[in-house]
C-alpha cells in the first residue's frame, strides 16, 4: 500500500520534511478520504490511520500504530525502566515483562481500558474512525491501547501511551 509506505517514510525520525509540506498535506487528505471506504479491511484501516497520523506530524503513533494488527506493543515502564510487552487484541489485554507466548505462566497484569467518553486527542480520533467504520472490536482495542495498567516488575501504575512513548525514545 503506497500510503502506508509513504507514512512510514514521513514518520521515520531521520526524515526531514522541509519543502515537502504541500505533498504531505495531500497525502494526509488522501489517507482521510481512504478511511471513508466502508469496505476497507481492519488491517488496512489501521495502516491508513497510522499514515494519516504520520502525515499530520504525529511521529509516535505514525510509527507504532500498526502493532495493533499484531496484538503486541513493546513498551518501557516509566518507573523502573523495565521493557514490557503490551498485549492488546485477539490474544487478550494484559502487560507482561517476559515472553508470554513461550512461557504462558508469566506474570500478567490486566490492562484497564479508558472509557470512550473520556478519550481525547489521538485516542478519540482512532476510536471515532473505528466506530464510523462499524468496527466495534478495534474501537474497543483502542480503548485498551489508551488505558492503564501496573508494571509486573515494580507494580507502579502507568498509562500505556506513556510506556509506548518511553520505548520509542530509547
Amino acid at each position: 500500500m503506497p500510503l502506508a509506505l509513504a507514512g512510514s517514510i514521513v514518520a521515520a525520525p531521520q526524515t526531514i520534511l522541509d519543502g515537502y509540506e504541500e505533498i504531505v498535506e495531500g497525502l494526509r487528505r488522501l489517507a482521510l478520504e481512504t478511511l471513508k471506504n466502508p469496505g476497507l479491511p481492519r488491517e488496512d484501516r489501521i495502516y491508513i490511520m497510522q499514515s494519516a497520523l504520520a502525515f499530520q506530524g504525529d511521529r509516535l503513533w505514525g510509527r507504532v500504530l500498526d502493532q495493533l494488527n499484531d496484538g503486541e506493543f513493546q513498551a518501557l515502564c516509566p518507573a523502573c525502566r523495565k521493557e514490557l510487552y503490551l498485549v492488546i487484541g485477539q490474544h487478550g489485554f494484559f502487560v507482561t515483562s517476559a515472553d508470554w507466548v513461550r512461557e504462558p505462566a508469566v506474570v500478567k497484569r490486566e490492562i484497564k481500558p479508558l472509557a470512550a467518553d473520556t478519550m481525547t486527542g489521538v485516542g478519540k480520533w482512532l476510536h471515532t474512525v473505528s466506530i464510523q467504520s462499524n468496527d466495534l472490536e478495534s474501537s474497543n482495542w483502542v480503548r485498551y491501547l489508551f488505558g492503564s495498567s501496573k508494571c509486573p516488575e515494580c507494580s507502579k501504575p502507568f498509562n500505556l501511551p506513556d510506556a509506548i512513548a518511553g520505548i520509542e525514545e530509547q
